[in-house]
Protein backbone atom coordinates (compact mmCIF):
# COMPACT_ATOMS: atom_id res chain seq x y z
CA UNK A 1 0.00 0.00 0.00
CA UNK A 2 1.40 3.37 -1.03
CA UNK A 3 1.78 6.06 1.65
CA UNK A 4 -0.38 9.13 1.21
CA UNK A 5 1.52 12.22 0.16
CA UNK A 6 0.91 15.23 2.36
CA UNK A 7 -0.31 18.30 0.49
CA UNK A 8 1.83 21.43 0.80
CA UNK A 9 -0.23 24.04 2.59
CA UNK A 10 2.17 26.23 4.57
CA UNK A 11 4.15 29.04 3.02
CA UNK A 12 7.69 30.03 3.96
CA UNK A 13 9.46 32.98 2.42
CA UNK A 14 13.21 32.90 1.91
CA UNK A 15 15.49 35.51 0.48
CA UNK A 16 17.81 34.49 -2.36
CA UNK A 17 20.55 36.40 -4.06
CA UNK A 18 19.92 37.08 -7.74
CA UNK A 19 22.66 34.55 -8.59
CA UNK A 20 21.10 31.84 -6.39
CA UNK A 21 17.68 32.50 -7.89
CA UNK A 22 19.00 32.36 -11.48
CA UNK A 23 21.17 29.29 -10.88
CA UNK A 24 18.61 27.29 -8.90
CA UNK A 25 15.76 28.23 -11.21
CA UNK A 26 17.78 27.00 -14.20
CA UNK A 27 18.63 23.74 -12.42
CA UNK A 28 15.01 23.22 -11.43
CA UNK A 29 13.90 23.83 -15.01
CA UNK A 30 16.48 21.29 -16.29
CA UNK A 31 14.90 18.72 -13.97
CA UNK A 32 11.35 19.69 -14.91
CA UNK A 33 10.39 20.79 -11.39
CA UNK A 34 9.53 24.07 -9.73
CA UNK A 35 12.05 26.18 -7.84
CA UNK A 36 10.17 25.42 -4.61
CA UNK A 37 10.42 21.65 -5.26
CA UNK A 38 14.11 22.01 -6.11
CA UNK A 39 14.74 23.80 -2.80
CA UNK A 40 12.61 21.25 -0.85
CA UNK A 41 14.62 18.37 -2.34
CA UNK A 42 17.89 20.14 -1.56
CA UNK A 43 16.91 20.65 2.05
CA UNK A 44 15.72 17.03 2.36
CA UNK A 45 19.01 15.77 0.86
CA UNK A 46 21.05 17.91 3.27
CA UNK A 47 19.19 16.34 6.20
CA UNK A 48 20.32 12.91 5.02
CA UNK A 49 23.93 14.03 4.49
CA UNK A 50 26.55 12.72 6.94
CA UNK A 51 27.50 14.92 9.89
CA UNK A 52 30.99 16.40 10.22
CA UNK A 53 31.90 13.66 12.71
CA UNK A 54 30.62 10.96 10.32
CA UNK A 55 32.56 12.54 7.45
CA UNK A 56 35.73 12.61 9.56
CA UNK A 57 35.25 8.93 10.39
CA UNK A 58 34.61 8.11 6.73
CA UNK A 59 37.73 10.01 5.69
CA UNK A 60 39.81 8.11 8.27
CA UNK A 61 38.40 4.80 7.02
CA UNK A 62 39.10 5.84 3.44
CA UNK A 63 42.71 6.67 4.34
CA UNK A 64 43.09 3.21 5.93
CA UNK A 65 41.53 1.59 2.88
CA UNK A 66 43.85 3.48 0.53
CA UNK A 67 46.88 2.49 2.59
CA UNK A 68 45.79 -1.16 2.57
CA UNK A 69 45.21 -0.93 -1.17
CA UNK A 70 48.73 0.45 -1.69
CA UNK A 71 50.20 -2.41 0.37
CA UNK A 72 48.15 -4.92 -1.62
CA UNK A 73 49.26 -3.46 -4.94
CA UNK A 74 52.89 -3.54 -3.78
CA UNK A 75 52.50 -7.24 -2.87
CA UNK A 76 50.90 -7.96 -6.24
CA UNK A 77 53.82 -6.24 -8.01
CA UNK A 78 56.27 -8.20 -5.86
CA UNK A 79 54.49 -11.46 -6.68
CA UNK A 80 54.46 -10.71 -10.41
CA UNK A 81 58.19 -9.94 -10.29
CA UNK A 82 58.83 -13.23 -8.45
CA UNK A 83 56.77 -15.16 -11.02
CA UNK A 84 58.67 -13.52 -13.86
CA UNK A 85 61.94 -14.35 -12.13
CA UNK A 86 60.89 -17.96 -11.58
CA UNK A 87 59.77 -18.33 -15.20
CA UNK A 88 62.96 -16.88 -16.74
CA UNK A 89 64.40 -19.43 -19.22
CA UNK A 90 67.87 -17.88 -18.94
CA UNK A 91 67.78 -18.33 -15.16
CA UNK A 92 66.52 -21.91 -15.60
CA UNK A 93 69.51 -22.67 -17.85
CA UNK A 94 71.85 -21.09 -15.33
CA UNK A 95 70.42 -23.26 -12.54
CA UNK A 96 70.58 -26.37 -14.77
CA UNK A 97 74.25 -25.72 -15.49
CA UNK A 98 75.07 -25.14 -11.79
CA UNK A 99 73.32 -28.36 -10.79
CA UNK A 100 75.05 -30.32 -13.58
CA UNK A 101 78.43 -28.95 -12.48
CA UNK A 102 77.68 -29.76 -8.84
CA UNK A 103 76.71 -33.33 -9.79
CA UNK A 104 79.83 -33.67 -11.93
CA UNK A 105 82.01 -32.57 -9.02
CA UNK A 106 80.07 -34.51 -6.40
CA UNK A 107 78.42 -37.49 -8.05
CA UNK A 108 75.52 -39.06 -6.20
CA UNK A 109 75.39 -42.79 -5.99
CA UNK A 110 71.94 -44.30 -5.81
CA UNK A 111 70.25 -47.63 -6.37
CA UNK A 112 68.91 -47.71 -9.98
CA UNK A 113 66.03 -49.86 -8.70
CA UNK A 114 64.42 -46.73 -7.31
CA UNK A 115 63.76 -45.73 -10.91
CA UNK A 116 61.80 -48.93 -11.58
CA UNK A 117 58.26 -47.66 -11.25
CA UNK A 118 56.74 -50.96 -12.33
CA UNK A 119 57.77 -52.66 -9.09
CA UNK A 120 54.96 -53.11 -6.60
CA UNK A 121 55.21 -51.09 -3.45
Amino acid sequence: MQALRETSSLRTNILLTPTEHRTWSARAKERGISLAEYIRRGVAASEDAPSEAEMAELEALLAELNAANERTLAKVDETIAQIRYNCDPARDEEVRQRVAEELRLNPIEFDPAILDFSAAA
